[in-house]
C-alpha cells in the first residue's frame, strides 16, 4: 500500500509547494460510480483508457495514477491517458522491471536535483513518452546575463578538480576529463548551433520509443540528487570475453561492479556541466531547442561514448580521432548503444568505403556490401522488433564527403508502385513526426549501422563478417 505520506512534489529539492497528498487506494465506492466519472477521472467516451484502467488490479497502482491524474494541467491528462490507453503507462521493460507509472510517480513524488522542478520534469518526460519525435538535440541560448558566473564556475572548477578538491556538485565529477583548456573557452563557445549530439538524440528517441518504462526510469534517476543512472549489463554483449568485456568497460571509464562472473552493474553520468544545461532548459527554454530531460540524456550518451571527455558547455569532447572534437565515432557509438539497450549486443556494420586524401578529405569509394545486403540488413533489423540508428552521409558531385548525420530507422512500407520506403526519426529536422525516404535514396547513404547480433546469428550466411565491429 502507499504511504500516506508520499505527495506529489513541485520544485526541487530545496522545497517547493506540494500538491493534493495520494489516497492509498482508490475509491472503494467506484462500483456505484458512473463509468464516466471515477474519482474525478474523466472517462467519457474513452473506452480503452477506461478498460486499461481496470487493468490495473492493486490500488496502489490506481493510487499512483490519480496522484498523477490529480497533478497534471489539460495537455499533460491527455498525455497520461494517452499513455495508458497505449500500454505504454503499464509496460515493465526496463532493466530493474519497475513500470512507467512507477517511474513517472517517482519524478513527481521524490526530489530532483537543485534547479529542476518536479512538475516540470514529469510533464516532458510524460510529453516525450506520448510522442517521442519530439526528442531534439537542438541547443538552447544560455541567457547572456548567466554566462559571466558559468565561464568563472567553469575555470574554478577545472583548477578544484586539476588538483583533486571536492567538487561541490558531486565528488564523483574529480575524475572527470574537461575536454580542452579552459582558459580556450569563451562566451561564443557557448551559443552552440550545431550540435554533435545526433548519435545521443537518436539513442534517446530509440529508448523513448521501445522502452518507455526504461526511459521513464533513466529520467527519474538522472533528474534525482544522484545525478545517475544504475543499470545491469552482461558481459558478453560487450566482448565474448569477459576480461576483453571489462578491459572495454575501462578504457571507457565506465564506473562498474561486478555481479557475478557474467553481469555487472555499471552506473552512468551526465558530464559535470549537464546540469547547467539542464537547469536552463527549465527554466529560459527557447522554442525547438531541447527540454531539460533531453539535455541530461544526451549528456549521459555522449560522456559514456567519449569515455568522459564530454563538456556539455561547448558540446566538445575530447579525443584528436573526432574530427572538429564533435560527436561520437562508430564504435564509440556501438559501445554506448550496446549499454543504454540494457546489454543487448550490437554489432556495427560498416557499408561504405571511405578514403582520405593527402589533405585529409574523406571520399566515398565504394561499398563493403551491395545495396541488396544492406536493405536486407534493416529489414530483418525491424522485423525483429529494434529500431536500427543508422550513419549517414551526404556527398557532393566529386563524392567529396561534406557532413555526415545519424538518424533512427523505425520501420518500412511499400506505396502503391511497388518501391519500397523506410520511415525514420531525424533528431535534427524540426519535424515532430516521422519521415518517409524511398530505399534507393537511402541506402547508399548509410555508412553504418547497429545490428542486433541476434538478427546476424539467426543468418549468418547473408553477412559480410569482413566489415563487422562487435561490442
Amino acid at each position: 500500500m502507499l504511504d500516506n505520506s508520499l505527495r506529489i512534489h513541485t520544485g526541487n529539492t530545496q522545497g517547493g509547494a506540494v500538491i493534493k497528498p495520494l489516497n492509498n487506494a482508490y475509491s472503494p465506492s467506484t462500483a456505484q460510480q458512473s463509468i464516466t466519472n471515477i474519482d474525478g477521472m474523466n472517462f467519457a467516451d474513452k473506452p480503452f483508457v477506461y478498460f486499461n484502467f481496470l487493468k490495473m488490479k492493486d490500488p496502489q497502482s490506481k493510487a499512483m495514477y490519480k496522484g498523477l491524474y490529480d497533478s497534471l494541467d489539460q495537455e499533460g491528462k491527455y498525455n497520461l491517458e494517452t499513455l495508458l490507453r497505449t500500454g505504454r503507462l503499464l509496460a515493465k521493460n526496463s532493466a530493474d522491471g519497475s513500470s512507467t507509472l512507477q517511474n513517472l510517480y517517482k519524478i513527481a513524488s521524490e526530489p530532483r536535483v537543485s534547479g529542476l522542478d518536479n512538475r516540470e520534469i514529469l510533464n516532458e518526460t510524460i510529453k516525450t513518452l506520448a510522442n517521442p519525435f519530439i526528442i531534439t538535440q537542438k541547443f538552447g541560448k544560455i541567457p547572456d546575463f548567466m554566462i559571466a558566473s558559468i565561464l568563472t564556475d567553469e575555470k574554478r572548477n577545472n583548477l578544484v578538480n586539476s588538483v583533486g578538491l571536492n567538487n561541490n556538485l558531486a565528488p564523483h565529477f574529480n575524475q572527470t576529463k574537461i575536454a580542452g583548456p579552459i582558459a580556450a573557452v569563451n562566451p561564443q563557445d557557448l551559443n552552440v548551433e550545431t550540435s554533435g549530439t545526433c548519435v545521443a538524440a537518436s539513442m534517446e528517441f530509440n529508448l523513448a520509443d521501445k522502452k518507455p518504462a526504461e526511459f521513464a526510469r533513466y529520467i527519474a534517476s538522472l533528474t534525482s540528487p544522484d545525478l545517475s543512472v544504475k543499470t545491469k549489463v552482461n558481459l558478453s554483449s560487450i566482448d565474448p570475453n569477459p576480461t576483453n568485456a571489462i578491459n572495454t568497460l575501462v578504457n571507457f571509464g565506465v564506473e562498474y561492479r561486478p555481479i557475478d562472473q557474467n553481469n555487472v552493474e555499471v552506473t552512468l553520468r551526465p558530464d559535470r556541466n549537464a546540469i547547467i544545461r539542464a537547469r536552463v532548459q527549465n527554466t529560459y527554454r527557447q522554442p525547438s531547442s531541447r527540454s531539460a530531460i533531453d539535455a541530461l540524456m544526451q549528456s549521459t550518451v555522449m560522456q559514456l561514448g567519449s569515455a568522459n571527455g564530454y563538456n556539455s558547455l561547448t558540446d566538445i569532447r575530447a579525443g584528436d580521432h573526432v574530427p572538429d572534437n564533435k560527436g561520437l565515432v562508430e564504435v564509440e557509438k556501438n559501445f554506448a548503444e550496446t549499454i543504454i539497450d540494457s546489454g543487448e549486443k550490437k554489432t556495427s556494420i560498416t557499408y561504405q568505403i571511405v578514403e582520405s586524401d593527402e589533405a585529409g578529405n574523406n571520399y566515398l569509394k565504394g561499398y563493403n556490401n551491395d545495396l541488396q545486403t544492406t536493405q536486407k540488413h534493416l529489414l530483418d533489423s525491424l522485423k525483429s522488433g529494434s529500431n536500427v540508428v543508422v550513419g549517414i552521409t551526404q556527398i557532393d558531385q566529386q563524392n567529396k564527403i561534406i557532413g555526415g548525420h545519424e538518424i533512427t530507422i523505425i520501420g518500412s512500407k511499400v506505396d502503391q508502385n511497388g518501391e519500397l520506403h523506410f520511415i525514420y526519426n531525424d533528431t535534427d529536422d524540426d519535424k515532430e513526426e516521422p519521415i518517409e525516404i524511398s530505399a534507393k535514396e537511402l541506402i547508399p547513404k548509410v555508412h553504418h549501422a547497429g545490428i542486433p547480433s541476434k538478427v546476424l546469428l539467426k543468418d549468418p550466411g547473408n553477412y559480410n563478417t569482413l566489415n563487422m565491429q562487435q561490442m
